[in-house]
């Protein structure tokens, strides 16, 4: 078996357990219970903890009204004001690949601006895996990488309000726009071309999880705008969604930096997963 195949196995493991000891917590105790206390921690004070717990209620009662407010009034106001180039944290994810200490919050790039919105992507590439899978699609929408952005790493990396802020995304291949809308996606090379001007800036590290679940990385030589060398740790081979220019390949990013328009494999297993999406950072109502 595969070392990263191991590893997702392992992860896999690890959220069904978080899931089943939050199963025994809802059970031994009643959501009735569960509510009071948080309402209880919120009067207190303890606005974290409240938190917390109506973020697990998310659905009962006016647990979502109450972890959205909180949200809203203190979480939303570490990020609403960053400009392109700023580095944000929102969600969570497994980054130093020890899963007994949990997930550790994402930092996010912010690319772009737009009223209350903001274009993030990762500022570390947070997994490796395939496009798709042997024999399958170079297209995005039917990709697997897709399904598991908007699927697996939505769920289990976002919390309830945080879910609410991702926004639903029309992207574009060319001029032309795909007819599903997408939360969380790969950038495009027309993308990544506009807001990493320089291949130094395209370069990206792999976090501790990414590189254990099979992302390659090798000392890669920067260069500046002036020619001048760069030190920099290792970086990764990173994947964005526009088709190669032969079947079954998709465009990447190089450690260098460089974008590779020719395309890779589908089935390539150790380049890197950098999520993007459009958060929506107003106050609310």
């Amino acid at each position: 078996m595969k070392k990263s195949v191991k590893i997702a196995i392992a992860a896999l493991i690890a959220v069904v357990a978080v899931v089943a000891a939050v199963a025994v917590i809802m059970s031994g105790q009643s959501k009735e219970d569960e509510y009071k206390k948080a309402l209880d921690l919120y009067k207190e004070g303890d606005i974290d903890g409240a938190y917390a717990l109506f973020c697990v209620l998310y659905g009962y009662e006016d647990s979502a009204e109450f972890a959205d407010n909180i949200f809203a009034e203190t979480k939303i106001e570490n990020i609403r004001f960053a400009e392109a180039g700023d580095i944000i944290t929102f969600g969570r994810y497994e980054q130093d690949n020890n899963t007994s200490n949990g997930p550790e919050d994402i930092e996010w790039l912010v690319l772009e601006k737009r009223g209350e919105s903001a274009l993030v992507i990762s500022r570390y590439a947070l997994d490796s895996m395939v496009f798709d899978s042997p024999g399958g699609t170079n297209d995005w929408i039917n990709s697997s990488v897709r399904r598991w952005l908007n699927r697996s790493f939505l769920l289990f990396s976002f919390d309830g309000p945080e879910q609410k802020r991702i926004e639903d995304t029309v992207l574009y291949e060319n001029g032309v726009a795909y007819e599903e809308t997408d939360g969380i996606f790969l950038l495009s090379v027309e993308e990544v071309s506009k807001y990493f001007k320089e291949n130094a800036d395209r370069a990206c590290e792999a976090t501790d999880y990414a590189i254990a679940c099979g992302a390659h990385t090798d000392e890669s030589h920067l260069y500046d705008r002036w020619n001048h060398e760069i030190e920099a740790p290792p970086r990764c081979h990173w994947w964005l969604r526009t088709p190669g220019k032969t079947a079954g390949t998709v465009v990447s990013v190089y450690s260098t930096g460089r974008i590779n328009t020719d395309g890779n494999m589908i089935d390539d297993d150790y380049r890197a997963v950098r999520p993007a999406m459009w958060i929506d950072l107003s106050l609310g109502e």
